[in-house]
């Protein structure tokens, strides 16, 4: 996924006022989805350990 590109004309006011929204934004996502984001974060990193190691010899 490809940053997305922040303008570089904001001033440090709406700079901030741009990051709160997004830090709200983000709260109100995971108190509405917070066990299935649990749950998903859980598989993903199980999926990327079990990838990443696959080829280890015990």
């Amino acid at each position: 996924m490809t940053p997305p590109r922040i303008p570089d004309d904001w001033s440090p006011r709406e700079a901030l006022a741009i990051y709160t929204f997004i830090d709200e934004i983000r709260d109100a996502i995971w108190h509405r989805y917070d066990l299935q984001l649990i749950e998903l974060m859980k598989e993903e990193r199980i999926t990327a350990f079990e990838e990443d190691n696959d080829d280890m010899v015990f």
